[in-house]
């Protein structure tokens, strides 16, 4: 797995609030996650939206 640059940073991940998680097939062993959320910022509520490459890899092939 690739990305999730906010999911991996716990100070970041402390503000954020997911609401929705979708994956997305780009065919063959890859695809998208796509991770809707909330980002709070000084008691305020920021849309925040972005995307993760995951790639797939077949065990032992």
């Amino acid at each position: 797995m690739r990305g999730i640059p906010l999911a991996v940073d716990r100070g970041i991940l402390e503000r954020v609030e997911f609401i929705r998680l979708d994956y997305v097939d780009a065919g063959g062993l890859s695809g998208f996650l796509l991770i809707s959320g909330r980002l709070k910022e000084g008691g305020d509520d920021i849309s925040y939206d972005f995307i993760s490459t995951i790639s797939s890899h077949p065990i032992g092939g």
